[in-house]
């Protein structure tokens, strides 16, 4: 990131938070394979079998099916509402649709490879199954919370160290985003538990990437009354993690748990 922020911001006409934030997946991207091989851990045990477009395509559907839940409960509530102009805004909305769709499921693949691939799979060798998909949800909410909304008017070479300093000051402040880590957390602990049952890793990001597009598409739709009531339902990190989702997220745990009760998942491959 602190290499690549740069140059790359000299070639591209992007701002600067936004060439961070991808430096970061490039890098992300580079390191995998090097973090594979010093953790010796096996493409299969990182990602597991049963990879294909059906499972993806039955998984992604499935998504939408638990995500809609919270979202309904927003509407009924008053706190988010119908934008009735989105319709005048096509533009935007075909935006969120292709945005939602690729970057979706480029954001899943990158973080369900490292947090149920990586670390999961590592973790388990070392702690145990349980500790490791504690350890590595929290690992995972709390990496939401680090600051990348960077706005640099004369970005330089020493601006990729400052981010990097700078970045973990909202930790601080765990009063303003508890809520939102809650359903984060319980977010990590089901796509674990759904990495360890199915024996494959095309679920989780099959999953995580509808719920990025689903969540694109439904902000576009729709705005949100931050006079009502019912704000204290949701988290501020996103504006749509919260108490709710992670009630929610806890329901689908158990559930999951219950039908899935016969069949423990395979062992790590």
């Amino acid at each position: 990131m602190l290499i690549s922020c740069w140059p790359l911001y000299l070639l591209s006409d992007l701002p600067w938070d936004k060439v961070l934030s991808r430096s970061v997946l490039l890098c992300a991207g580079l390191l995998l394979w090097p973090l594979l091989k010093w953790l010796t851990l096996s493409s299969d045990r990182v990602f597991g079998s049963s990879w294909s477009t059906s499972s993806f395509v039955r998984y992604w559907l499935l998504g939408f099916l638990l995500i809609v839940p919270p979202a309904v409960i927003f509407l009924w509530s008053g706190y988010r509402v119908f934008d009735s102009t989105w319709h005048q805004e096509l533009d935007d909305l075909a935006r969120a649709l292709v945005g939602g769709f690729i970057g979706g499921a480029l954001a899943a693949f990158l973080e369900e490879t490292v947090f149920r691939g990586v670390f999961l799979a590592a973790l388990s060798r070392s702690v145990g199954t349980v500790a490791a998909m504690v350890v590595t949800s929290g690992l995972y909410a709390l990496c939401h919370f680090l600051r990348t909304d960077f706005d640099v008017a004369d970005p330089r070479f020493g601006s990729g160290f400052e981010a990097l300093l700078l970045s973990p000051g909202p930790l601080s402040h765990p009063a303003q985003w508890w809520d939102s880590f809650a359903g984060l957390f319980a977010l990590g602990l089901l796509l674990s538990l759904v990495r360890l049952r199915s024996g494959s890793l095309l679920p989780c990001i099959a999953l995580h990437a509808s719920w990025i597009f689903f969540l694109r598409v439904y902000k576009e739709m729709t705005g949100r009354d931050i006079t009502s009531e019912w704000s204290w339902l949701v988290g501020g990190h996103d504006n749509f993690t919260g108490v709710v989702v992670a009630g929610w997220l806890m329901v689908l745990i158990a559930l999951y748990l219950w039908f899935s009760r016969a069949n423990p998942g395979p062992a790590w491959r």
